[in-house]
């Protein structure tokens, strides 16, 4: 039976003898469902599986952008405090600590002498024409003697030793050159019997010619070895006379460039022999263990926590550290060093963010601040007590200078060399002299995040009023200033080695600094990206009608078809699934490959998509 469910296959045979086949149609509409089910099923656990990446990988950025802040801005610069701290504090093991005890390198110290070019007409009124003779070079050693540990090792104790060595560099002067100077001897003498036993003065006078033999004026000349370390011959020879009364004076008032020699009797004098083989006193520091802030500052010099040369307890404060190690600055205004040889503590201000070395480094400098004449530096004018009317009153100098004579038990007088940011009166004493801020100034270049010192300098300048005087025939007439005497300078730069370690240790932290936004960018990255695929896989927001295939409309209902080449799925809000089959039953019509728009049989917009993948159309 034609199109029947039987046909006979042979005709005009028997009943019995005929082949039948039975063929069944296939249910169209229960495989359709079923088909559709599955479709439904597997396109929702596609969808879930692809959101479930999305949302590790949205996780992910977060993680990283969250770990990328914490590492930035807690974890990584605690890790690198903590091995800053490693390497500085000062303890057996780290790595600053013998450089801190013995630099491996000798210290440059150059002195300049100068040379008065015209003491007669100086003698008769006329104004100082100087000449500066220099560098005279030495290489300094230094060294500190522990003496004691504190039990928790926190606080050092040590002997502070330098010891000098001439050195023959090339643009070096030798110190065989003889140079013309004012008489420092002759000259402190005055001043000290002035502002103690002024009577004396007409008896001290009478020895001048024994003591001083062949001098003509209030100059010497001298060769530069003997005027810097090796002395001046003061002639004590007539001990029972009235210049053994002197000398005896100058046993009891001995400043420290004046000793004894041997035999007992005579004298030398020599301007910096007080600074070699001899110590600069007991310290105290602190060993930066607790806290780095403070490492290295002077807790005690001599014993004391405070000095008791001036007049109130701030220019008494004993603060800062030798300049040979600094703490980490907490802020860049300022560095703070404490000077033996200027019996204080000295401020240099922040100048400058440079390089040094291909390392980031502060430069600070000391600014005519530190030695002005201001109300706050008032503390260290001196108390001068008449020694006629024991009235005492308060001499401060002008801008520039600073009185050490109770420091030192002598008139001298320090400022920067040449006379750098002091007062006009100083400079224009004085013919010869050019200030200079490159060369005069003190400096020091401190590595930015370690406050190690990458290169120092400190720098001073000697000098003595030169005064008249009717007691004393060889000052009746001269012409009264501050004289310079000389001016050293003393400095370094981090030994290589140092700077190599320095150089590693920030070739890695810049690596991490590159690495941390490239962490907090990554995670960013991905967060956007898993959001924008999210939203564009579930067809949300702008991306709604991008990914939009077709747009069914049924009763005001919507059915949306995924991407070309994934399953059918059904809107779940929609009842009727006659129009998504008829779709696929209309796709399959009209062929897959073919790309076109326009309106369908059914009167619905569409767009037909290149071939899906195989197993996608029902057959």
């Amino acid at each position: 039976m034609e199109g029947g469910h039987i046909t006979n296959e042979e005709e005009g045979s028997n009943d019995s003898d005929s082949v039948v086949s039975v063929k069944h149609e296939p249910n169209l509409e229960n495989q359709s469902l079923n088909c559709e089910t599955n479709e439904r099923f597997g396109a929702e656990t596609y969808y879930k599986m692809e959101n479930r990446k999305l949302l590790m990988l949205g996780g992910f950025g977060l993680w990283c952008i969250i770990g990328g802040f914490i590492m930035s801005f807690y974890l990584l610069p605690k890790i690198v405090q903590g091995e800053i701290q490693k390497k500085l504090e000062l303890k057996n093991g780290s790595e600053m600590y013998p450089m801190w005890q013995k630099l491996p390198i000798p210290i440059i110290f150059n002195a300049y002498l100068f040379n008065v070019t015209n003491p007669k007409e100086i003698s008769n009124g006329e104004k100082p024409i100087l000449k500066e003779v220099g560098p005279f070079c030495y290489n300094l050693y230094r060294e500190k003697i522990i003496l004691d540990v504190s039990s928790d090792g926190n606080q050092i104790t040590y002997n502070s030793t330098r010891i000098f060595f001439e050195r023959h560099d090339e643009g070096c002067i030798s110190t065989e050159t003889e140079v013309t100077i004012l008489n420092l001897a002759l000259m402190g003498t005055v001043h000290i019997m002035l502002n103690l036993i002024p009577d004396f003065l007409s008896t001290f006078e009478e020895t001048i010619p024994l003591m001083f033999p062949g001098i003509k004026n209030v100059f010497t000349t001298a060769k530069a070895k003997d005027i810097l370390f090796n002395g001046l011959l003061l002639d004590c020879s007539d001990p029972d006379g009235t210049l053994g009364l002197v000398c005896s004076n100058i046993k009891g008032l001995s400043p420290p460039q004046v000793w004894q020699l041997e035999n007992g009797r005579d004298y030398k004098f020599a301007a910096l022999k007080y600074m070699n083989g001899t110590s600069e006193g007991i310290f105290r520091v602190n060993s930066g263990i607790n806290s780095l802030q403070l490492l290295g500052n002077t807790e005690e010099w001599m014993g004391e926590n405070a000095l008791k040369y001036w007049q109130s307890e701030r220019c008494n404060e004993i603060s800062g550290t030798d300049g040979y190690i600094i703490p980490p600055p907490e802020t860049k205004e300022k560095i703070v060093f404490f000077q033996v040889d200027l019996c204080r503590s000295i401020e240099l201000e922040f100048e400058e963010e440079t390089t040094l070395f291909n390392l980031p480094a502060r430069k600070y400098i000391t600014t005519q601040k530190t030695l002005s004449d201001i109300e706050e530096n008032k503390c260290y004018c001196i108390k001068h007590k008449d020694p006629e009317t024991e009235e005492e009153s308060i001499q401060c100098l002008k801008s520039g200078a600073l009185n050490l004579t109770p420091c030192f038990t002598a008139p001298v007088i320090i400022s920067w060399p040449h006379f750098y940011l002091a007062d006009d009166e100083y400079k224009n004493y004085i013919i010869g002299l050019s200030p200079n801020k490159t060369i005069h100034e003190n400096h020091a270049y401190v590595q930015t995040m370690t406050g190690i010192p990458l290169r120092g300098y400190k720098r001073a300048q000697i000098n003595m009023f030169l005064i008249k005087n009717e007691e004393v025939s060889l000052l009746n007439n001269v012409s009264e200033g501050l004289f310079p005497i000389l001016w050293i300078e003393e400095g370094t730069d981090l030994p290589e080695n140092f700077r190599k370690m320095l150089k590693v240790t920030f070739s890695l932290l810049k690596i991490m600094d590159i690495f941390k936004p490239f962490i907090i960018l990554c995670g960013f990255s991905c967060l956007i990206m898993a959001i924008v695929l999210y939203l564009k896989q579930n067809n949300m927001l702008c991306f709604a009608k991008d990914n939009q295939i077709f747009d069914v409309q049924d009763d005001d209902k919507s059915i949306h078809l995924p991407p070309p080449g994934y399953p059918a799925i059904q809107n779940p809000y929609s009842n009727n699934i006659e129009h998504f089959n008829m779709m696929n039953v209309q796709r399959n019509m009209n062929g897959l490959g073919q790309q076109f728009d326009g309106v369908n049989q059914f009167g619905i917009n569409r767009r037909i998509a290149p071939k899906p993948a195989d197993g996608f159309l029902r057959q």
